[in-house]
């Protein structure tokens, strides 16, 4: 027999279920170690993440409108989802925290030799 989709409407209705009482979750998670450049790759895009987390495992959340960045439950990169192919976003942070030169150690204190 044919019929007209917008016909059927209320019998596809009435078969549906009811949707789930908590929306499922809208972020896309990811666990890494962050290599030496500073920067997580996501789709095609790549995200700068503040140095100090170099070496160290961090979380990655993206939505569709934003990208976090955890390490150790401290934020360290916030970014606008960028839904252009092949782009670099950098934070101005990031960046002038990986131009910075590298903290000098402080010299081992002499050890007192007892005689």
């Amino acid at each position: 027999m044919q019929v007209r989709p917008s016909d059927r409407l209320e019998a596809d209705r009435s078969r549906m279920r009811a949707l789930p009482p908590v929306a499922p979750p809208g972020w896309w998670k990811a666990s890494l170690r962050l290599l030496r450049d500073h920067y997580v790759r996501l789709d095609t895009c790549d995200y700068s993440v503040h140095p100090l987390a170099v070496g160290r495992r961090i979380e990655v959340a993206a939505k569709l409108d934003q990208v976090l960045v955890t390490c150790d439950g401290v934020e360290v990169a916030r970014h606008a989802r960028g839904w252009a192919r092949h782009q670099t976003i950098t934070d101005p942070d990031h960046a002038a925290a990986a131009a910075a030169p590298p903290a000098r150690p402080q010299p081992a204190r002499k050890r007192r030799r007892w005689t």
